[in-house]
């Protein structure tokens, strides 16, 4: 699906905007201070993976927003990012040196089948 990146966060865009062309004739366009977004959480997972029932209606004040750009990423349920992220550590953490050191797969573990912390036996 196509989101907002906005200052390296991620956030669906508004109502009736679907790209970035048209989220920065709104910005131009509106007279609010402030805008509400529905921002993609990252705690959970990692990106371009998110959960969807981690996203979180927000505040932003437009006159933060330093850059912007659409992103594609894939939301999904927490039971399903789970059950992928289980399969791919089936595959790959056996290989890792670390396997029995990592505490949090979620914070490492892409469902793309890439960590960060692993390192081959």
């Amino acid at each position: 699906m196509k989101v907002l990146n906005i200052d390296t966060e991620y956030y669906l865009y508004p109502k009736d905007i679907v790209s970035q062309s048209d989220f920065a004739k709104f910005l131009n366009n509106t007279s609010d201070k402030f805008i509400s977004l529905k921002k993609l959480l990252q705690e959970r997972c990692v990106e371009p993976y998110f959960i969807s029932e981690d996203i979180k209606e927000v505040v932003l004040n437009i006159n933060n927003i330093n850059e912007f750009s659409d992103a594609e990423v894939v939301v999904m349920e927490n039971e399903a990012y789970e059950q992928m992220l289980e399969n791919i550590k089936k595959k790959l953490c056996k290989k890792c040196e670390y396997k029995d050191d990592c505490e949090d797969l979620r914070e490492v573990l892409c469902l793309n089948g890439t960590c960060i912390s692993f390192c081959e036996e």
